[in-house]
């Protein structure tokens, strides 16, 4: 796992080399369009349903693995740790519109597939203008961004660009690991 902080400033991270060999084996054989799901988000946001088995693998690993490697390197501690993340997959037509995550601690989205694409990542914002550009993460499989938002810091403004075309199915994983204290 490799994590960048994007500006002093911000307590916003890249973070790639996410998931390990045997997560993404098993990741790399599903039809995603097959699993099972609930639309969301007016039909272009399906939550899906991986296997059982796979899917705690990937929270364990997370809640054991990953989350124990990001509170080293930043010298923070997660409290309260939920042990579930979110599989989804976001249908052509979705735009995620320029908002904040309201009152959640923080946030951390893993793009899946497609394997590497650019133009439909997260563009996160200084403000509530899409003019005022803060730094823009490309949805590249098995990369994404880590959010930890404060009472101090100024809201992280972000959202997607444009709307997916229609050749485009955009699968990403999204935890939000609770609250923290800095170390």
């Amino acid at each position: 796992m490799q994590l960048t902080q994007i500006t002093p400033e911000v307590p916003l991270y890249s973070i790639s080399d996410v998931f390990p060999a045997s997560i993404r084996n098993q990741l790399n054989t599903i039809n995603w369009k097959l699993l099972p799901g609930v639309n969301v988000n007016e039909g272009n946001r399906v939550n899906l349903t991986l296997p059982i088995e796979l899917d705690r693998e990937i929270n364990h690993y997370v809640h054991d693995t990953l989350l124990t490697s990001i509170e080293n390197e930043i010298k923070i501690k997660f409290i309260d740790v939920p042990l579930c993340g979110i599989c989804w997959y976001n249908t052509p037509g979705y735009q995620s519109m320029i908002h904040t995550d309201g009152c959640v601690s923080a946030t951390m989205q893993i793009y899946w597939e497609p394997l590497d694409n650019t133009e439909h990542g997260t563009c996160f914002y200084n403000s509530c203008n899409t003019d005022d550009i803060l730094h823009y993460f490309p949805s590249i499989q098995n990369t994404g961004y880590l959010a930890l938002y404060t009472t101090s810091t100024r809201p992280l403004w972000h959202g997607t660009t444009c709307p997916l075309p229609s050749n485009i199915l955009r699968v990403s994983f999204m935890f939000q690991p609770g609250r923290y204290i800095i170390l």
